[in-house]
């Protein structure tokens, strides 16, 4: 991936705080995850791209602050990322965020 298609983890923390989610930040950051797979940026970026399409800002996450999240490749990624997030939920057997 190039350094443009990457989706910067502090990009996320600084929509949430701008949108006033200061809270969810504090959930996200102090999250530990316990299963055998290696992903636990990418669950935390699942649960925030999640977290803004919920509450219909996901658009105006990419536009700010990762354009490539609005082509087919970066659909496809968001996609990932945001299933990344919903298996971990199912491997704790709840969803917790």
């Amino acid at each position: 991936m190039r350094k443009d298609d990457y989706l910067y983890i502090k990009d996320c923390y600084t929509f949430a705080k701008a949108k006033g989610w200061v809270a969810y930040i504090d959930q996200i950051k102090e999250k530990q995850f316990e299963w055998a797979r290696s992903y636990d940026t990418s669950v935390k970026k699942g649960y925030f791209l999640r977290l803004f399409h919920q509450n219909r800002c996901l658009d105006e996450f990419l536009r700010l602050y990762w354009p490539f999240g609005k082509t087919r490749h970066g659909q496809h990624e968001v996609t990932r990322l945001m299933t990344l997030a919903k298996e971990y939920d199912e491997y704790q057997g709840r969803v917790e965020i």
